[in-house]
Protein backbone atom coordinates (compact mmCIF):
# COMPACT_ATOMS: atom_id res chain seq x y z
CA UNK A 1 0.00 0.00 0.00
CA UNK A 2 2.74 2.17 0.89
CA UNK A 3 4.98 1.68 -2.27
CA UNK A 4 1.21 2.15 -4.56
CA UNK A 5 1.27 5.76 -2.61
CA UNK A 6 4.53 6.62 -3.09
CA UNK A 7 3.82 5.81 -7.04
CA UNK A 8 1.06 8.02 -7.34
CA UNK A 9 3.23 11.05 -5.68
CA UNK A 10 6.01 10.36 -7.99
CA UNK A 11 3.36 10.74 -11.42
CA UNK A 12 2.15 13.33 -10.08
CA UNK A 13 5.22 15.83 -9.09
CA UNK A 14 6.85 14.10 -12.87
CA UNK A 15 3.90 15.38 -14.67
CA UNK A 16 4.22 18.90 -12.78
CA UNK A 17 7.79 19.06 -14.25
CA UNK A 18 5.90 19.30 -18.00
CA UNK A 19 4.97 22.76 -18.78
CA UNK A 20 1.41 22.13 -19.21
CA UNK A 21 1.00 26.14 -19.87
CA UNK A 22 3.02 25.71 -23.04
CA UNK A 23 0.37 23.78 -24.31
CA UNK A 24 3.09 21.09 -24.84
CA UNK A 25 4.57 22.62 -28.14
CA UNK A 26 7.23 19.79 -28.80
CA UNK A 27 8.12 18.14 -31.71
CA UNK A 28 5.47 16.00 -34.45
CA UNK A 29 7.99 13.67 -35.52
CA UNK A 30 10.60 11.71 -34.35
CA UNK A 31 13.48 13.67 -32.38
CA UNK A 32 17.70 12.34 -32.65
CA UNK A 33 19.86 13.99 -30.23
CA UNK A 34 23.11 13.19 -31.37
CA UNK A 35 26.41 11.81 -29.97
CA UNK A 36 28.28 14.31 -28.01
CA UNK A 37 25.49 16.79 -28.52
CA UNK A 38 23.75 18.90 -25.36
CA UNK A 39 20.88 19.84 -24.71
CA UNK A 40 19.92 22.35 -22.02
CA UNK A 41 15.71 22.45 -21.75
CA UNK A 42 12.94 20.36 -21.91
CA UNK A 43 12.55 17.82 -24.29
CA UNK A 44 8.54 17.08 -25.30
CA UNK A 45 8.14 14.59 -28.37
CA UNK A 46 4.15 14.34 -29.46
CA UNK A 47 3.46 11.57 -31.98
CA UNK A 48 7.05 10.74 -32.87
CA UNK A 49 9.89 8.61 -31.02
CA UNK A 50 12.83 10.06 -29.30
CA UNK A 51 16.72 8.84 -29.44
CA UNK A 52 19.32 9.90 -27.36
CA UNK A 53 22.49 8.25 -28.32
CA UNK A 54 25.77 7.17 -26.56
CA UNK A 55 27.79 10.47 -25.44
CA UNK A 56 24.80 13.06 -25.67
CA UNK A 57 22.75 14.82 -22.58
CA UNK A 58 19.67 16.55 -22.05
CA UNK A 59 20.49 19.21 -18.90
CA UNK A 60 15.93 19.46 -18.51
CA UNK A 61 13.12 17.06 -18.30
CA UNK A 62 11.95 14.73 -20.73
CA UNK A 63 8.42 13.90 -21.72
CA UNK A 64 7.00 11.57 -24.78
CA UNK A 65 3.09 11.12 -25.63
CA UNK A 66 2.69 8.74 -28.62
CA UNK A 67 5.96 7.61 -29.25
CA UNK A 68 8.73 5.23 -27.70
CA UNK A 69 12.10 6.40 -25.84
CA UNK A 70 15.94 5.29 -26.78
CA UNK A 71 17.97 6.62 -24.33
CA UNK A 72 21.76 5.73 -24.50
CA UNK A 73 23.02 9.02 -22.99
CA UNK A 74 22.40 11.11 -19.98
CA UNK A 75 19.39 12.41 -18.82
CA UNK A 76 19.64 15.28 -16.16
CA UNK A 77 16.00 15.23 -15.03
CA UNK A 78 13.45 13.50 -14.75
CA UNK A 79 11.03 11.20 -17.60
CA UNK A 80 7.47 10.86 -18.49
CA UNK A 81 6.72 8.76 -21.29
CA UNK A 82 3.11 8.39 -22.08
CA UNK A 83 1.61 5.29 -24.52
CA UNK A 84 4.96 3.73 -25.50
CA UNK A 85 7.98 1.57 -24.65
CA UNK A 86 11.58 2.57 -23.10
CA UNK A 87 14.99 1.23 -24.18
CA UNK A 88 17.20 2.32 -21.22
CA UNK A 89 21.35 1.65 -22.02
CA UNK A 90 21.98 5.01 -20.44
CA UNK A 91 21.49 7.49 -17.31
CA UNK A 92 18.26 9.12 -15.87
CA UNK A 93 19.57 10.96 -12.42
CA UNK A 94 15.89 12.05 -11.86
CA UNK A 95 12.58 9.88 -11.67
CA UNK A 96 11.43 7.86 -14.34
CA UNK A 97 8.04 7.05 -14.96
CA UNK A 98 6.21 4.80 -17.90
CA UNK A 99 2.32 5.13 -18.47
CA UNK A 100 0.86 2.24 -20.53
CA UNK A 101 4.36 1.07 -21.64
CA UNK A 102 7.43 -1.29 -20.78
CA UNK A 103 10.82 -0.99 -20.50
CA UNK A 104 14.07 -2.99 -21.14
CA UNK A 105 16.94 -2.20 -19.48
CA UNK A 106 20.36 -3.13 -20.06
CA UNK A 107 23.64 -3.65 -17.70
CA UNK A 108 25.05 -0.55 -18.02
CA UNK A 109 21.81 1.92 -17.45
CA UNK A 110 20.79 3.26 -13.99
CA UNK A 111 17.87 5.37 -12.49
CA UNK A 112 18.74 7.50 -9.97
CA UNK A 113 15.41 8.73 -8.61
CA UNK A 114 12.13 6.48 -8.12
CA UNK A 115 11.06 4.42 -11.28
CA UNK A 116 7.30 3.14 -11.62
CA UNK A 117 5.32 1.92 -14.48
CA UNK A 118 1.75 2.11 -14.96
CA UNK A 119 0.26 -1.06 -16.77
CA UNK A 120 3.49 -2.31 -18.08
CA UNK A 121 6.36 -4.61 -17.22
CA UNK A 122 10.73 -4.24 -16.64
CA UNK A 123 12.87 -6.57 -19.03
CA UNK A 124 16.97 -6.72 -19.89
CA UNK A 125 20.05 -7.46 -17.73
CA UNK A 126 19.49 -3.86 -16.00
CA UNK A 127 16.64 -4.62 -13.97
CA UNK A 128 18.00 -4.44 -10.65
CA UNK A 129 19.84 -1.49 -11.26
CA UNK A 130 16.38 0.74 -11.91
CA UNK A 131 14.21 -0.88 -9.27
CA UNK A 132 11.29 -0.39 -11.03
CA UNK A 133 7.17 -0.90 -9.40
CA UNK A 134 5.19 -1.92 -11.58
CA UNK A 135 1.08 -1.66 -10.72
CA UNK A 136 -0.97 -3.05 -13.05
CA UNK A 137 -4.48 -1.98 -13.47
CA UNK A 138 -4.22 1.78 -12.68
CA UNK A 139 -5.55 3.38 -10.97
CA UNK A 140 -7.63 0.36 -9.05
CA UNK A 141 -5.20 -1.93 -8.48
CA UNK A 142 -4.56 -1.38 -5.06
CA UNK A 143 -7.97 -1.60 -3.99
CA UNK A 144 -8.21 -5.56 -3.12
CA UNK A 145 -5.57 -4.47 -0.06
CA UNK A 146 -8.28 -1.59 1.06
CA UNK A 147 -10.07 -2.58 4.15
CA UNK A 148 -13.58 -0.83 3.46
CA UNK A 149 -16.49 -0.86 5.73
CA UNK A 150 -19.49 -2.46 4.51
CA UNK A 151 -21.83 -0.13 2.99
CA UNK A 152 -24.95 0.36 4.40
CA UNK A 153 -28.41 -0.37 3.30
CA UNK A 154 -29.79 2.96 1.78
CA UNK A 155 -34.03 3.49 2.27
CA UNK A 156 -35.83 3.63 -0.86
CA UNK A 157 -36.18 7.36 -1.98
CA UNK A 158 -39.93 7.67 -3.15
CA UNK A 159 -40.33 9.05 -7.02
CA UNK A 160 -40.12 12.91 -7.43
CA UNK A 161 -43.39 14.08 -9.32
CA UNK A 162 -42.88 15.77 -12.78
CA UNK A 163 -42.85 19.76 -12.40
CA UNK A 164 -46.20 20.88 -13.76
CA UNK A 165 -45.16 21.92 -17.38
CA UNK A 166 -45.48 25.90 -17.37
CA UNK A 167 -46.94 27.01 -20.61
CA UNK A 168 -45.83 30.63 -22.02
CA UNK A 169 -48.70 32.09 -23.67
CA UNK A 170 -46.75 35.33 -24.86
CA UNK A 171 -43.81 33.13 -25.99
CA UNK A 172 -43.72 33.94 -30.00
CA UNK A 173 -41.25 33.24 -32.48
CA UNK A 174 -40.45 36.97 -32.87
CA UNK A 175 -39.48 36.92 -29.15
CA UNK A 176 -37.31 33.53 -29.61
CA UNK A 177 -35.10 35.11 -32.84
CA UNK A 178 -34.55 38.61 -31.16
CA UNK A 179 -33.23 36.83 -27.98
CA UNK A 180 -30.81 34.64 -29.87
CA UNK A 181 -30.13 37.80 -31.78
CA UNK A 182 -29.15 39.66 -28.42
CA UNK A 183 -27.40 36.89 -27.02
CA UNK A 184 -24.77 36.27 -30.17
CA UNK A 185 -24.49 39.44 -30.13
CA UNK A 186 -23.48 40.32 -26.44
CA UNK A 187 -20.94 37.02 -26.71
CA UNK A 188 -19.61 38.55 -29.87
CA UNK A 189 -18.92 42.41 -28.72
CA UNK A 190 -17.68 40.67 -25.09
CA UNK A 191 -15.00 38.58 -27.10
CA UNK A 192 -14.35 41.96 -29.33
CA UNK A 193 -13.49 43.73 -26.05
CA UNK A 194 -11.82 40.79 -24.89
CA UNK A 195 -9.40 41.14 -27.99
CA UNK A 196 -8.84 44.78 -27.77
CA UNK A 197 -7.86 44.46 -24.53
CA UNK A 198 -5.17 41.43 -25.52
CA UNK A 199 -3.92 43.56 -28.91
CA UNK A 200 -3.19 46.62 -26.76
CA UNK A 201 -1.30 44.61 -23.99
CA UNK A 202 0.08 41.81 -25.83
CA UNK A 203 0.75 43.09 -29.54
CA UNK A 204 3.71 41.23 -30.44
CA UNK A 205 2.69 37.66 -29.52
CA UNK A 206 -0.75 38.23 -31.15
CA UNK A 207 1.23 38.95 -33.98
CA UNK A 208 3.48 35.89 -33.63
CA UNK A 209 0.75 33.24 -33.08
CA UNK A 210 -1.10 35.21 -35.86
CA UNK A 211 2.11 34.70 -38.58
CA UNK A 212 1.90 31.25 -37.45
CA UNK A 213 -1.39 30.90 -38.41
CA UNK A 214 -0.67 31.91 -41.84
CA UNK A 215 2.75 30.35 -41.92
CA UNK A 216 2.34 26.70 -40.83
CA UNK A 217 -1.68 26.27 -40.99
CA UNK A 218 -1.71 22.45 -40.83
CA UNK A 219 1.19 21.79 -38.13
CA UNK A 220 -0.31 24.59 -36.26
CA UNK A 221 -4.15 22.63 -36.52
CA UNK A 222 -2.72 19.34 -35.97
CA UNK A 223 -0.85 20.58 -32.89
CA UNK A 224 -4.39 22.74 -31.88
CA UNK A 225 -6.85 18.79 -32.38
CA UNK A 226 -3.65 17.35 -29.99
CA UNK A 227 -3.54 19.98 -27.26
CA UNK A 228 -7.14 20.20 -26.96
CA UNK A 229 -7.46 16.20 -26.47
CA UNK A 230 -4.25 16.03 -24.57
CA UNK A 231 -5.41 19.00 -21.82
CA UNK A 232 -8.05 18.15 -20.60
CA UNK A 233 -7.29 14.22 -20.56
CA UNK A 234 -4.30 15.47 -18.19
CA UNK A 235 -6.39 18.09 -15.80
CA UNK A 236 -8.97 15.21 -15.09
CA UNK A 237 -5.59 12.75 -14.61
CA UNK A 238 -4.15 15.61 -12.00
CA UNK A 239 -7.83 16.24 -10.46
CA UNK A 240 -8.45 11.99 -9.79
CA UNK A 241 -5.14 11.61 -8.27
CA UNK A 242 -4.95 14.80 -6.56
CA UNK A 243 -8.72 13.20 -4.99
CA UNK A 244 -6.92 9.87 -4.38
CA UNK A 245 -4.13 11.32 -2.58
CA UNK A 246 -6.29 13.44 -0.48
CA UNK A 247 -8.23 9.95 0.52
CA UNK A 248 -4.86 7.75 1.05
CA UNK A 249 -2.47 9.91 2.86
CA UNK A 250 -3.90 13.88 2.84
CA UNK A 251 -1.19 15.16 0.24
CA UNK A 252 -3.39 16.05 -3.06
CA UNK A 253 -3.63 19.39 -1.83
CA UNK A 254 -0.41 19.96 -4.27
CA UNK A 255 -2.20 19.18 -7.40
CA UNK A 256 -5.33 21.21 -7.35
CA UNK A 257 -2.88 25.01 -8.08
CA UNK A 258 -1.70 22.62 -11.12
CA UNK A 259 -4.88 21.34 -12.15
CA UNK A 260 -6.57 25.57 -11.79
CA UNK A 261 -3.21 26.45 -13.71
CA UNK A 262 -3.82 23.80 -16.19
CA UNK A 263 -7.52 25.07 -17.02
CA UNK A 264 -6.43 28.58 -16.77
CA UNK A 265 -3.59 27.97 -19.44
CA UNK A 266 -5.83 25.94 -21.53
CA UNK A 267 -8.66 28.49 -21.55
CA UNK A 268 -6.59 31.67 -22.44
CA UNK A 269 -5.23 29.65 -25.22
CA UNK A 270 -7.87 28.70 -27.32
CA UNK A 271 -8.89 32.44 -26.10
CA UNK A 272 -5.86 34.04 -27.73
CA UNK A 273 -5.65 31.22 -30.75
CA UNK A 274 -9.49 32.74 -31.58
CA UNK A 275 -8.80 36.30 -31.30
CA UNK A 276 -5.31 35.68 -33.50
CA UNK A 277 -7.93 34.13 -36.54
CA UNK A 278 -10.12 36.91 -35.87
CA UNK A 279 -7.32 39.39 -36.29
CA UNK A 280 -6.36 38.08 -39.86
CA UNK A 281 -10.24 38.62 -41.04
CA UNK A 282 -10.13 41.84 -39.40
CA UNK A 283 -7.34 42.89 -41.58
CA UNK A 284 -8.99 41.73 -44.81
CA UNK A 285 -11.78 43.48 -42.93
CA UNK A 286 -10.14 46.96 -42.55
CA UNK A 287 -8.99 46.33 -46.15
CA UNK A 288 -12.07 46.25 -47.80
CA UNK A 289 -13.80 48.71 -45.72
CA UNK A 290 -10.99 51.23 -46.53
CA UNK A 291 -10.49 52.29 -42.70
CA UNK A 292 -8.11 54.70 -41.87
CA UNK A 293 -7.45 53.74 -38.51
CA UNK A 294 -5.93 50.31 -39.00
CA UNK A 295 -4.32 49.53 -35.75
CA UNK A 296 -3.62 46.10 -34.67
CA UNK A 297 -6.36 46.65 -31.74
CA UNK A 298 -9.31 47.63 -33.70
CA UNK A 299 -7.99 45.09 -36.42
CA UNK A 300 -8.47 42.37 -33.79
CA UNK A 301 -11.43 43.82 -32.17
CA UNK A 302 -13.40 44.03 -35.79
CA UNK A 303 -12.59 40.58 -36.82
CA UNK A 304 -13.05 38.93 -33.48
CA UNK A 305 -16.36 40.67 -33.53
CA UNK A 306 -16.90 39.27 -37.27
CA UNK A 307 -15.82 35.91 -36.50
CA UNK A 308 -18.50 35.36 -33.11
CA UNK A 309 -20.72 36.52 -35.27
CA UNK A 310 -20.75 34.87 -38.34
CA UNK A 311 -19.94 31.54 -36.24
CA UNK A 312 -22.80 32.24 -33.99
CA UNK A 313 -25.67 32.65 -36.17
CA UNK A 314 -24.11 29.73 -38.44
CA UNK A 315 -24.75 27.68 -34.73
CA UNK A 316 -28.31 29.15 -34.42
CA UNK A 317 -29.49 27.64 -37.79
CA UNK A 318 -30.28 23.86 -38.11
CA UNK A 319 -28.76 23.13 -42.25
CA UNK A 320 -25.19 24.64 -40.76
CA UNK A 321 -25.27 22.98 -37.60
CA UNK A 322 -22.22 20.20 -39.22
CA UNK A 323 -20.90 23.00 -41.14
CA UNK A 324 -20.73 25.13 -37.76
CA UNK A 325 -18.82 22.37 -36.02
CA UNK A 326 -16.44 21.62 -38.63
CA UNK A 327 -15.73 25.62 -39.16
CA UNK A 328 -15.42 25.97 -35.24
CA UNK A 329 -12.92 22.83 -35.32
CA UNK A 330 -10.78 24.37 -37.63
CA UNK A 331 -10.41 27.76 -36.71
CA UNK A 332 -10.32 26.56 -32.76
CA UNK A 333 -7.55 24.00 -33.47
CA UNK A 334 -5.43 26.50 -35.64
CA UNK A 335 -5.48 29.35 -33.12
CA UNK A 336 -4.54 26.92 -29.99
CA UNK A 337 -1.83 25.14 -32.05
CA UNK A 338 -0.23 28.30 -33.41
CA UNK A 339 -0.80 29.39 -29.56
CA UNK A 340 1.19 26.15 -28.24
CA UNK A 341 3.64 26.17 -31.41
CA UNK A 342 4.60 29.71 -30.11
CA UNK A 343 4.62 29.17 -26.39
CA UNK A 344 1.73 31.52 -26.36
CA UNK A 345 3.19 34.11 -28.73
CA UNK A 346 6.88 34.34 -26.68
CA UNK A 347 8.85 32.57 -29.38
CA UNK A 348 9.25 32.05 -33.25
CA UNK A 349 7.91 28.94 -34.61
CA UNK A 350 10.40 26.98 -36.26
CA UNK A 351 12.75 28.22 -33.37
CA UNK A 352 15.56 30.73 -34.43
CA UNK A 353 15.05 29.90 -38.19
CA UNK A 354 14.42 33.41 -38.86
CA UNK A 355 17.03 34.85 -36.75
CA UNK A 356 19.54 32.50 -38.69
CA UNK A 357 18.75 33.62 -42.20
CA UNK A 358 19.04 37.63 -41.07
CA UNK A 359 22.56 36.75 -39.70
CA UNK A 360 23.50 35.52 -42.97
CA UNK A 361 21.72 38.00 -45.33
CA UNK A 362 23.80 40.75 -42.87
CA UNK A 363 27.00 39.16 -44.36
CA UNK A 364 26.24 39.32 -48.07
CA UNK A 365 27.87 42.21 -49.39
CA UNK A 366 25.95 45.05 -51.29
CA UNK A 367 26.24 46.58 -54.56
CA UNK A 368 25.04 49.83 -55.49
CA UNK A 369 23.03 49.59 -58.72
CA UNK A 370 24.70 51.92 -61.32
CA UNK A 371 21.50 54.15 -63.19
CA UNK A 372 22.62 54.86 -66.74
Amino acid sequence: MKRVTTIFILLLIVLAAVPVGAAWAGSLTDRIIKTGEQVDEDVEVYGGNLVIEEGATVNGDVAVFGGHAEVGGTIDGDVAIFGGNVELTGDVTGDLVIFGGSMDVSAVAEVAGECALLGGSVTGDGQANVNCASVDGFPFAFTESMNLPPIPNIPDIPPIPEPPIIEHPHRSFVGEFFGTVGEVTGRSLALGLLALIVAALLPNQLNQVSDVIVRKPVASGTVGILTAMAGPFAIAIFTAISTLLIILCGLGLLGYPIVLAASVALTFGLLLGWIAVGTLLGERLAEAMKLTNRSLPVVAALGTVALTLITGAMSELPFFGWLWFIAALVIASAGLGAVALTKFGTREYPVGNGAKVAAVLETLPVEDAEED
